[in-house]
């Protein structure tokens, strides 16, 4: 396996946040969740990768869903490695 170095994390890092560049660019908000401080939707390395973008209408009511380690129909299988992203919005 090949090691991560300052090289790579510059370009990791570049190549992940380029589609938010875009979606900026072209006038798409980011709707907050109003958890986001305290929570995440990717268990790996507890981290927000899961966002809900609009251009024309923004919701009040954005919130991470915590589901993780949570189990479907007493199995001991995870519902999913990922929290879900809920909006609410007003037409």
């Amino acid at each position: 396996m090949k090691s991560i170095n300052v090289t790579n994390k510059t370009d990791i890092k570049i190549w992940n946040l380029a589609p938010f560049k875009m979606l900026i660019k072209n006038g798409y908000k980011y709707n907050i969740p109003k958890n986001e401080n305290n929570t995440f939707t990717n268990i790996r390395n507890k981290t927000i990768v899961d966002t809900i973008w609009t251009k024309s209408i923004q919701s009040n009511d954005t919130e991470i869903i915590n589901l993780i380690g949570q189990t479907f129909n007493n199995d001991n299988c995870s519902i999913s490695d990922h929290n879900p992203v809920v909006a609410t919005f007003d037409y």
